[in-house]
């Protein structure tokens, strides 16, 4: 071990007799020393005073490790981090302040030290958090200390187990009962500390299910029949419950979709049919086909109905048809609306009919010589009637 001389006497009939320190003194390693001088038999008692110097805050450990668990209560306190300033003149209260603490879990109360939650923690989503805590003293901000601090957050049975990840199974149409159709496996992400255990069981509301069963409370899911058929049904859905043997104890109901497949000898499945859509039980695919169908033909005789009564007129009764009435009464042969020749060279409606009198030989009527007294511009007319050649009636 090296010994540092920290003082020397020096004593001459010249000089003054004296004792002097050779290196710096510290108040906080030591703060007084017991001198032997050699010579006349004197002790000689050193006190080191102190001063206030740069010196950093001290805390009352290195490093803090805290534990609590994910239940805790917002406001809950952690710890009390205090510090003290190694002078001993100005051994003051110094204040704290957080850091590195960006997600804003915990707050320390500046003056007392006292470390608190401010947020609630999940071990789940985060189970440590590292924070560094700040001591400065109150005269001097320049004076800074800092000490980590690392919170481990304790499981808590809070989480319910579930199937590890969404199941489908298939079920082949020529499978027997008792056949295994599928094993299911469940996860919590808690860890309790004597293991994982789980319980399975068909929900009360499957419990009398008659086409598949849990086996001695396992989690091998069995046929409990055979003779199955796409055509019946393709999709089936199994509400399976989950239980844990941890307090308090959590539960859970997952559902496991079972498809009906058609399958080789060996098990292997060759194709699953797809549900498009779902149909009620009491209505078959060929009824709906057949309903469709006649909502078609009923729209078809709607459209031709319309259509003929647009184009189309209003027919007449069946007397009214043949009834025929001629409202001629005769003696008007100057009257050439009712007897116009030049209408017969018109094409008449079709429901109509247009009637031409004669009256017989004797009849005034037949006498057309007034035809050449109109001039030549009814020459043709005149001939048309014999007037010119015979007086004979005109041949219709």
């Amino acid at each position: 071990m090296i010994k540092v001389e920290l003082f020397k006497a020096f004593s001459s009939y010249v000089t003054l007799k004296g004792l002097f320190t050779v290196q710096p003194l510290n108040f906080e390693s030591k703060p007084s020393y017991t001198l032997k001088v050699e010579g006349d038999v004197t002790i000689v008692h050193v006190s080191v005073e102190d001063e206030d110097v740069v010196e950093p805050q001290l805390f009352d450990l290195e490093a803090y490790i805290i534990e609590l668990p994910e239940a805790a209560e917002i406001g809950t306190v952690l710890k009390t981090v205090s510090a003290r300033d190694p002078d001993a003149a100005n051994n003051t209260v110094t204040s704290c302040g957080r850091s590195s603490d960006p997600d804003k879990f915990f707050y320390i109360d500046i003056t007392s030290g006292s470390l608190m939650t401010v947020r609630s923690l999940d071990r789940e989503e985060l189970g440590w958090h590292n924070i560094t805590v700040l001591a400065m003293e109150m005269n001097d901000r320049t004076k800074v200390a800092s000490v980590p601090v690392a919170v481990r957050v304790l499981d808590v049975n809070d989480n319910p187990p579930s199937l590890m990840h969404y199941l489908e199974a298939y079920v082949c149409e020529n499978a027997k009962a008792g056949q295994l159709i599928q094993t299911v496996t469940a996860l919590d992400p808690d860890e309790p500390l004597g293991g994982q255990h789980f319980y399975y069981s068909l929900a009360p509301e499957a419990a009398n299910n008659p086409n598949f069963t849990l086996r001695d409370n396992q989690s091998w899911i069995l046929s409990r029949r055979g003779g199955w058929s796409q055509q019946d049904q393709t999709v089936f859905y199994l509400p399976i419950f989950i239980s844990e043997g941890e307090q308090p104890v959590q539960t859970s109901t997952s559902t496991l979709t079972i498809r009906v497949c058609s399958c080789d000898q060996e098990g292997n499945v060759m194709s699953c049919k797809a549900e498009a859509y779902s149909l009620p039980a009491s209505l078959s695919r060929g009824a709906l086909i057949a309903i469709l169908a006649c909502i078609f033909v009923l729209l078809v005789m709607i459209l031709l109905m319309l259509s003929l009564r647009t184009h189309g007129k209003k027919p007449y009764l069946c007397d009214e048809e043949q009834n025929v009435h001629d409202d001629d009464e005769g003696g008007c042969e100057e009257d050439t609306e009712a007897f116009d020749i030049g209408a017969m060279w018109n094409r008449c409606a079709y429901d109509s009919l247009q009637t031409y009198a004669y009256e017989g030989e004797g009849s005034v009527a037949q006498l057309y010589d007034y035809l050449n007294d109109w001039g030549p511009r009814f020459k043709k007319l005149a001939e048309m009637y014999s007037v010119l050649e015979t007086n004979s009636p005109p041949m219709w």
